[in-house]
């Protein structure tokens, strides 16, 4: 009989739970860095690409945390990738003003006051806030002015079209209303993105903020989950980085939402 079972990548698997464990222990305060995966004995030492993108994680990890990150300091910490480094951190600081700009002029956008927004665009949207990052790529809220919907844009970091082509194919075969939508793939200047469906949230980590749901919700959004995630699973996707921080509330309907990363 013929299967539909996908192999499995070790060193992609190995990535991802080393980005999940980065990020997890700076946000709990603990002494990691990169090093621990990418340095000479790491276990990823020896693809520069996902070497390069687990240090990119590392530093927006610390911004997003209110440090201030330095990429000379990063820079001088991994001299192998010192270039590649540099125009990523150069890229990531013209995204943040731009975006800190758009929060300033932020006309014709829900809620917004003031003058046209003058941010950096992915294709037609018009990237407003960043609102959260993951191995891949930088997630950011963005507004369509055409068809005047918000939606959620993801970046991939230094390119990766090809796994965003993988990506995109994976999220285009579901259509579950706990899923959240594929809108569109697309490219600027070099750097493909997705557009996404935007559920604003709070994310499952945030709501619970370390206290247990009632039994009788607890229990509704398992059942909630285990249906989208069983949807997927029939159509040979897998999510790999199913955690409270991917789970979304839709406030308006209060139903949940698994994501990627919003």
């Amino acid at each position: 009989m013929a299967s539909d079972a996908r192999v499995a990548d070790p060193v992609q698997d190995a990535f991802r739970r080393a980005c999940a464990d980065l990020d997890r222990r700076l946000r709990a305060g603990e002494p990691v860095a990169a090093e621990e995966w990418v340095g000479a004995a790491g276990p990823l030492a020896a693809d520069a690409d996902l070497a390069v993108e687990l240090i990119f994680t590392e530093y927006v990890a610390r911004e997003e945390l209110g440090e201030s990150p330095s990429a000379d300091d990063f820079c001088a910490r991994f001299p192998a990738h010192a270039d590649r480094l540099r125009r990523l951190f150069g890229v990531d600081q013209l995204l943040l003003e731009s975006t800190a700009g758009s929060r300033k002029n932020a006309a014709d956008t829900p809620g917004g006051k003031g003058g046209a927004p003058a941010g950096r665009t992915a294709g037609a949207y018009e990237l407003l806030e960043r609102i959260g990052s993951g191995g891949m790529g930088v997630v950011y809220r963005a507004w369509h002015p055409v068809l005047r919907r918000e939606v959620a844009v993801k970046l991939l970091r230094g390119g990766g079209a090809d796994r965003l082509a993988r990506e995109a194919e994976a999220v285009a075969r579901l259509n579950h209303p706990n899923i959240v939508q594929l809108f569109e793939v697309g490219e600027q200047d070099g750097q493909p993105f997705l557009a996404l469906e935007y559920v604003p949230g709070p994310n499952l980590r945030d709501r619970l903020a370390g206290r247990a749901l009632p039994p009788a919700a607890a229990a509704a959004l398992v059942e909630a989950l285990a249906r989208a995630v069983h949807h997927a699973h029939e159509r040979g996707v897998v999510h790999r980085d199913l955690k409270p921080a991917n789970v979304l509330l839709v406030v308006d309907s209060g139903q949940w939402a698994v994501g990627s990363g919003q």
